[in-house]
């Protein structure tokens, strides 16, 4: 199985090249009144932390966004492989084509619900569909209206399944989506 724990990335420091433009710049400041008035403005952003990056950032997807990002991921492996993952591996063949921009991060969270989160250990939220499983995107014969992905009350690793049988309760937030294999948010 998989490690799906986030790697930690390093603090980066401030290059030498950085630090001396600052002191030009400072040098610069202490000349022109409306040149330090700019550079004071520029300093005050950077004490609020304007322009570093967080070591990490609170993950704030929704099922919506979730969903297009697999939709992603699943066309890429369908445009490396020639087909859709087979149900039982669909998770593990789509994570490492998942990217995330969130520092700190990374996509694997894209395979979690957001109402599932913060993660519990084998805990996902979302099921390939079986009729599209090991299948050609052209083999489906309507690509539109034919889920793909859904969110699902099975919330093991890997699900899948009939999106009919496994359509969590209507009234969940964001519940009852699915991404069509055209790539559609749909309404199940």
């Amino acid at each position: 199985m998989p490690d799906l724990e986030p790697t930690p990335k390093k603090k980066r420091k401030i290059g030498r090249k950085v630090l001396l433009g600052l002191l030009v710049i400072a040098g610069i400041a202490a000349c022109f009144p409306g040149v330090r008035q700019t550079v004071q403005g520029v300093y005050d952003l950077y004490q609020k932390g304007v322009f570093t990056h967080a070591e990490k950032k609170d993950y704030s997807g929704t099922n919506t966004q979730n969903l297009l990002a697999l939709h992603t991921a699943l066309m890429l492996v369908h445009d490396s492989d020639g087909q859709f993952p087979e149900g039982k591996t669909w998770m593990d063949d789509v994570r490492p084509r998942l990217k995330t921009y969130i520092t700190g991060e990374s996509g694997f969270k894209k395979l979690i619900r957001p109402d599932l989160l913060p993660e519990k250990e084998g805990v996902f939220g979302y099921a390939l569909n079986d009729s599209c499983a090991g299948k050609y995107k052209d083999d489906i014969k309507d690509p539109d209206n034919t889920p793909l992905v859904f969110v699902s009350s099975d919330t093991s690793k890997n699900a899948h399944g009939d999106p009919k049988k496994l359509l969590p309760n209507p009234q969940m937030e964001g519940g009852n989506l699915g991404i069509s294999v055209s790539g559609k948010i749909l309404k199940l």
